[in-house]
């Protein structure tokens, strides 16, 4: 079987479908409970095997048991190692942190009684592990300061606070009316429209280009720009996904007259719908736009065309996840 580590020919698929399930090796929970001792091995493996491709110069040729055993270890290092410095990510801060920190704040969001306190908290536990996770998965390349990461933190727990706590009083008339499934579709709406609303406000200032053959070239507005709206759009698509998709399946279970009665098997219940939603909602969201991004020469700045080499048609820049 074949296998390689170089983008440009496959191994980040051009189809949708084919992001969405490389994503999703990415984000498989089981990663989150793999060691350091783990991590180091899957990395001395992949390193060995890129360095054989290079020597090589072609994809490698594996059994069976070899190729699933480095795409096994190839999985693990995306979603523990930055891509853009290769730094080993903090453990919380990894993709594959996301379903099981998430079970507990979809329980907060959704489940728990609609308190004015619980919301804050919830809102601001959930803001605080997106900045988390978007700090350790970010473009590297743009110049961040402690005031920019400050600034934008504040505004996201402030925006998503805010907005829960003003559709709390819009919807507080209808939710002392409701129970149950209803109750929990209520909750999601709110809690939805106020983590994608924090969505849109994180910015990035420049994102540094790189060629085709990945050598960096300049650092682009225009390619920011292009970043910032499809990771706004992914990210307000997941937050829609991981808490509508949840409670449209618990109302319909509901309607059916299928909800599980007591707390031995509503608990289990909730666990797995909740973790169905996360482990399909965050790979469908993020595979909505190519992790690496392209663009033709013609659609930068004019000043950046000016600098470019001739042989450069093509720059390629890391969106982040």
């Amino acid at each position: 079987m074949e296998f390689t580590f170089h983008e440009k020919t496959g191994t980040q698929p051009s189809t949708y479908f084919g992001r969405f399930m490389h994503f999703q090796r990415v984000v498989d929970p089981r990663n989150f409970f793999n060691t350091r001792k783990d991590l180091e091995k899957a990395m001395a493996l992949v390193s060995a095997k890129r360095r054989e491709e290079d020597l090589l110069g072609r994809p490698l040729l594996l059994s069976q048991s070899d190729y699933e055993t480095l795409y096994r270890a190839n999985s693990l290092v995306n979603s523990a190692v930055s891509r853009d410095t290769g730094e080993i990510i903090p453990h919380p801060m990894r993709m594959c942190s996301f379903v099981p920190i998430n079970i507990p704040i979809l329980f907060g969001m959704l489940i728990v009684p609609p308190t004015a306190m619980n919301t804050i908290f919830w809102q601001w536990f959930n803001q605080s592990f997106n900045a988390g996770l978007n700090y350790g998965n970010r473009n590297a390349s743009s110049p961040y300061t402690t005031t920019d990461l400050m600034q934008g933190y504040t505004a996201a727990v402030g925006s998503s606070v805010s907005m829960a706590l003003i559709l709390r009083k819009l919807f507080s008339g209808m939710a002392s009316r409701v129970t149950g499934a209803k109750l929990i579709l209520i909750n999601s709406v709110v809690s939805s429209l106020a983590g994608g609303t924090a969505s849109f406000l994180n910015t990035f200032k420049k994102i540094k280009l790189s060629s085709e053959v990945d050598e960096s070239v300049f650092k682009s507005t225009e390619c920011a720009r292009k970043a910032i709206f499809e990771t706004a759009y992914s990210r307000v698509f997941l937050s829609i996904s991981c808490l509508m998709s949840p409670a449209l399946l618990f109302y319909a279970v509901e309607k059916a007259g299928r909800t599980p009665k007591t707390p031995a098997t509503r608990i289990p219940y909730e666990i797995a719908v909740f973790m169905l939603a996360l482990m399909v909602g965050l790979p469908a969201s993020i595979a909505l736009f190519p992790q690496t991004g392209a663009l033709k020469r013609t659609e930068l700045e004019n000043g950046l065309q000016d600098k470019l080499p001739e042989r450069i048609q093509t720059v390629y820049y890391n969106k982040g996840m």
